[in-house]
């Protein structure tokens, strides 16, 4: 039958079967998360369904005969061009919709979806385009084999085909280099804590008089320094904040103000790299899990002095070094660590563990992003520091595997709304932590307050502090939160 299907059979077929691809694969990669990505992977089916009819027909047209390599080679290219269509078209959807674009947690319009499309395109290539590609060029393999009914080639290489062979060696020669450096584990060991607590208030201010000297020389945003609010002498309690990855230390100033009128000593810390003028994600550049645990004994030695008992709040990236902090410092009374950053959103754990090995490897890649709207942040981020952030959450889970966490008070907060961050990455590391005889508890803000993943700062449009911050401090004070 399938012989005597003409060139518009061919070219139907070709789209059926590409839509199939595109739809499994999409299926595959975000499917943990079906009911807010649902959108994305019909609208891959359609894109790369038509997609692998326009392709076919240009292939037919320059081809008197096709072969499995041929078709492999172009079902390669699909599945890597189809990216930046798929994501422009799901933001559009979500755009008229009126709801966040998956994954992203924001909400675009079409002009800056325009503009975001490099950079979103350059990290689903890095993060997924391996396995797109993959899948599409057996699909096209496949094609190839039904039309030509043998594996060899049987039509001498015109330029056009050589140029083609090409681009298609390139391309594999490129995803054989990336996929070791993806697949082998990176390094965590020594990322283990360096303590020397300050023996008191006066001391604790000397060492913060010195990370203050240090950022007086850097070209910083001034609120985004490292911020303390005292009271001018050691208090019952101190409390230490991190920021999440891209933003800074404005982002807990009014939290942070809360905490200080309920008496506490409030030490905001600052992140490596974090924010220079001018936003740049390139500043980003040599972020590394080293210089996120020495922030880490830095801010608990000064915490130290600060109050007779620490506590710790991180959020995202920040909640990633309160989890080191929970493995790493037990003179830290209790750590509530706020969605925090191990893998991406719906993706598969052995997807983002992909992610954190490669991306901690290979030379780092600014991504601007015109569409970051708070205005004490980095436009964008950077892939050394999104794969240095899951190394730093890596080292915690090697550590947790290893040997019972040295804080004995552990609070794990999710959001059920968060489409950033793996939640259950998370939850599998707080089930470790339990399974050592540890006090690790779990609360998760229900899907019904529809909060962003960044639930402190105040530039965020959907956020309700009035609702959130009394939350927050229950947590921290070892109370129940009452739900809204």
């Amino acid at each position: 039958m399938l012989k005597g299907l003409r060139t518009r059979g061919w070219i139907g077929l070709a789209a059926l079967v590409f839509a199939l691809a595109g739809a499994l694969t999409v299926f595959l990669l975000v499917s943990r998360a079906l009911e807010s990505t649902g959108m994305l992977i019909i609208v891959a089916a359609v894109i790369w369904g038509a997609a692998g009819a326009i392709g076919w027909r240009l292939l037919l047209q320059r081809l008197t005969s096709m072969s499995v390599w041929r078709g492999a080679i172009a079902g390669l290219i699909i599945g890597l061009l189809v990216h930046p269509v798929v994501w422009y078209l799901a933001i559009l959807i979500a755009f008229v919709a009126g709801v966040p674009v998956p994954i992203l947690d924001q909400r675009l319009n079409p002009i800056t979806g325009l503009v975001l499309l490099p950079w979103l395109t350059l990290v689903s290539w890095l993060g997924t385009g391996w396995i797109t590609g993959l899948v599409s060029a057996i699909a096209g393999g496949i094609l190839g084999y039904l039309q030509a009914g043998t594996f060899k080639e049987t039509e001498p290489r015109s330029r056009t085909m050589r140029i083609f062979r090409g681009i298609g060696v390139t391309l594999v020669i490129l995803v054989l280099i990336l996929l070791p450096l993806g697949l082998v584990p990176i390094p965590t060991a020594g990322i283990t804590s360096r303590p020397n607590p300050a023996a008191n208030y006066d001391e604790a201010m000397t060492k913060l008089a010195q990370i203050e000297a240090e950022e007086a020389a850097l070209p910083l945003l001034p609120e985004c320094r490292t911020t303390l609010l005292t009271h001018g002498q050691q208090t019952e309690k101190a409390i230490v904040f991190y920021h999440g990855l891209t933003n800074c230390p404005r982002q807990f100033v009014e939290l942070g103000q809360e905490f200080f009128d309920l008496g506490y000593n409030v030490l905001i810390a600052r992140h490596p790299l974090h924010v220079y003028e001018g936003r740049s994600p390139a500043s980003l550049a040599e972020l590394s899990a080293e210089k996120y645990r020495d922030e880490g004994d830095s801010s608990i030695d000064i915490a130290r002095g600060l109050g007779q008992k620490v506590y710790v709040l991180g959020l995202s990236g920040g909640g990633t070094l309160a989890s080191w902090v929970i493995q790493n410092r037990g003179d830290v009374e209790r750590v509530v660590s706020v969605a925090p950053f191990f893998g991406s959103g719906p993706l598969p754990q052995w997807l983002s563990a992909f992610g954190t090995n490669l991306l901690s490897r290979i030379p780092p890649i600014p991504l601007y992003s015109p569409g970051v709207f708070i205005t004490h942040a980095i436009t964008g981020n950077n892939t050394r520091a999104m794969g240095e952030t899951m190394r730093l959450g890596l080292a915690a889970r090697n550590q947790a595997d290893a040997a019972a966490p040295l804080v004995k008070s552990i609070m794990l907060v999710t959001n059920a709304n968060d489409r950033v961050v793996d939640n259950d990455m998370a939850r599998a590391l707080n089930s470790v932590w339990q399974s050592k005889g540890v006090a690790a508890e779990a609360f998760e803000f229900p899907q019904s307050m529809r909060l962003p993943h960044d639930v402190v700062d105040v530039q965020q449009p959907t956020l309700d502090t009035e609702i959130v911050y009394p939350m927050l401090i229950d947590l921290v004070e070892g109370r129940t939160p009452a739900l809204p």
